[in-house]
């Protein structure tokens, strides 16, 4: 069961930080993962680093949401007594 869950994390954090399909394959912007819009927020001339950083912890937050569940919950079923 734990390598179960591990390799469900691996690959909800590979499909979901999938840049290169959204950047290359898919036409339409409304289609492309979170990351190629983190990358598109950039300006050409300047960059806002608190828009920049508030953007890349938007598209990190289901990842670390889900490792956290996945703990709290491993913690529960190996460890009833806390």
């Amino acid at each position: 069961m734990p390598a179960f869950a591990v390799v469900l994390l691996w690959q909800f954090t590979s499909i979901w930080n999938d840049y290169l399909i959204g950047l290359v394959v898919l036409s339409t912007p409304r289609l492309a993962p979170i990351n190629v819009a983190v990358v598109n927020i950039a300006g050409s001339w300047a960059v806002e680093w608190n828009v920049q950083m508030a953007a890349a912890l938007i598209a990190a937050l289901p990842t670390i949401l889900s490792i956290c569940f996945w703990v709290s919950c491993s913690c529960v079923a190996y460890w009833p007594g806390r």
